[in-house]
């Protein structure tokens, strides 16, 4: 599969115990779908922030419409519509990211929030109103051009 770029979504929930990766998976399975539809999680396991992998990288996504045949879905576990998500987690999350696009030869613009790359009949406010976009953005390219990734 040949990935083109990576959508940022936040799961809209509190990202609390018991509300994990395998939880997301049973919910999209309850809704018919094959597997989680994000290729990726960026959650708290314990006392520390991971990247717990979704769905395989060979399968296509199932978390943007449109875009689920050419862009990895990422997923920030928490619900960020009034403020973002805790320092650690977004770091994590921006170097996950970074890694990706290195990895796949994609452009750093390639990256998007769930908002903007969602299809006009299909709009959503997703990763939400307080997730901090240029902080992001600015750790990716942080881990980008010192080689971090």
């Amino acid at each position: 599969m040949t990935w083109k770029g990576v959508v940022i979504h936040h799961s809209a929930s509190p990202d609390a115990p018991g509300v994990d990766a395998e939880m997301f998976r049973v919910w999209h399975q309850a809704r018919g779908w094959r597997d989680i539809g994000y290729h990726f999680i960026v959650e708290k396991v314990g006392q520390f922030y991971e990247v717990v992998a979704g769905r395989p990288l060979w399968m296509v996504g199932s978390h943007c419409p449109g875009k689920n045949r050419t862009h990895l879905g990422v997923c920030l576990a928490g619900d960020f519509m009034v403020e973002g998500p805790p320092e650690e987690q977004l770091r994590l999350a921006a170097s996950h990211v970074a890694g990706l696009v290195v990895a796949f030869g994609m452009g750093r613009d390639s990256v998007e929030p769930h908002h903007d790359a969602a299809r006009p009949d299909r709009p959503t406010e997703c990763p939400g109103d307080g997730f901090p976009w240029r902080t992001l953005m600015a750790e990716i390219d942080y881990y980008i051009n010192k080689g971090e990734v």
